[in-house]
């Protein structure tokens, strides 16, 4: 018994100090604090909760240095608009959405940069009943302080 308590607390302490992580070479190495999109919801196991994980950078000249973004998805379905906060300092988003597919639509920076995304994903994007999707890494870059392609 004292063998077993011993490892599921060191367990424990391994899992709660895991708290930045960083992509691969190809994605970018960019470090990602774990600590704002976990824990997991507490309603997710009660109710087969969805949702989406992105993680993005803003580059090039005249890009978008502080504040907040909001990215337009809508099911497709169900026709409903969901929207993805990008905080541009923090690199990864996670918003809770339901089961679906999904196609992007427009990107609001401020209270008067809106740039129309349609073309961000082929065919859209899935996200399955009771996990979270990964988008990948997008890299929304700029020129001129306009947006001119997502990555």
């Amino acid at each position: 018994m004292l063998k077993h308590s011993a490892f599921v607390l060191s367990f424990a302490f391994l899992l709660s100090s895991c708290a930045v992580v960083q992509t691969a070479p190809q994605r970018g190495t960019a470090s990602m604090d774990t600590k704002t999109i976990l824990p997991v919801p507490a309603n997710r196991g009660a109710d087969e909760a969805a949702g989406v994980l992105v993680a993005y950078d803003f580059t090039g000249d005249g890009a978008i240095k502080k504040g907040e973004c909001r990215w337009r998805v809508i099911n497709e379905t169900s026709k409903k608009s969901y929207f993805i906060t990008l905080d541009v300092t923090h690199g990864s988003a996670y918003a809770p959405l339901e089961p679906g597919t999904y196609k992007t639509a427009k990107l609001g920076c401020g209270l008067t940069k809106v740039w129309d995304l349609d073309d961000t994903f082929a065919g859209g994007f899935k996200v399955q009943e009771g996990s979270a999707s990964y988008l990948g890494k997008l890299s929304f870059v700029f020129e001129a302080g306009d947006l001119s392609e997502v990555k």
